[in-house]
């Protein structure tokens, strides 16, 4: 017997998992230049300055941006940063990851060499693909979603809540790639993430993708290659 629930997780999934390193707990306030976290003492003879924005080299808001150094190490962290300036760093290669999940924008990293004296690197973020549609349990809307894309590539998984009332979903920012999507345990277009649809985003967004947890019948699909791929209209 189906029982209905008030709330919900809607994931999708790809192949492969990001991680999110651990939050620090002190902060170093920086002023307009955002708030950075040192995870590590730092005092060396450099200073690296993050400027992040869009094609347009419009500011963008929102992100995270991690410092590691060679070992993979996050020195540093900072969020919602349009832009900062971290001192103290010792010469040498860092990398620099732009953290843009719950944006619009899709992540980014790049590799810095930084040398004694102020340092400045430049991230562009692209705008990223979009899925989206609505959840909905005997036709009615199924509420407080938790939307999480995984990538079929490479397990890449993002959640956004749902909007109350409605059982709309956007998911923003992904990359282009094969994804899944699942609410609670129910699989978008089949039973298990074996099974279920594959929606590809190699192209562009995939929009509408509304399916009803009540009912079991099978949604529409056209078989390409060996996997299936929801179809919009």
């Amino acid at each position: 017997m189906l029982v209905a629930l008030l709330a919900a997780t809607l994931t999708v999934v790809g192949c492969g998992q990001v991680t999110q390193a651990d939050s620090p707990s002190s902060t170093l306030a920086l002023g307009s230049l955002g708030t950075v976290a040192p995870t590590t003492t730092l005092s060396g003879s450099a200073a690296l300055r993050v400027r992040v924005t869009d094609a347009a080299r419009t500011t963008v808001t929102g992100v995270q941006v991690d410092v590691s150094d060679e070992s993979g190490q996050v020195i540093t962290q900072t969020s919602a940063a349009t832009a900062y300036r971290v001192a103290g760093l010792e010469p040498g290669r860092y990398d620099v990851h732009v953290d843009a999940r719950g944006t619009k924008y899709m992540s980014q990293s790049h590799v810095v060499e930084v040398r004694a004296g102020e340092n400045e690197t430049d991230f562009v973020l692209e705008v990223g693909r979009t899925i989206a549609g609505r959840v909905t349990w005997s036709g009615r809307p199924y509420v407080w979603v938790g939307a999480s894309p995984s990538r079929a590539d490479d397990g890449e998984t993002r959640q956004v809540e749902v909007s109350a009332g409605s059982g709309n979903f956007v998911i923003e920012g992904l990359t282009p790639g094969h994804y899944v999507v699942n609410a609670d345990v129910f699989w978008y277009g089949g039973e298990s993430y074996e099974t279920a649809t594959v929606i590809d985003l190699s192209a562009g967004d995939a929009k509408g993708l509304d399916f009803d947890l009540g009912r079991l019948e099978p949604l529409p699909t056209t078989t390409i290659d060996t996997r299936t791929t929801a179809s919009h209209t």
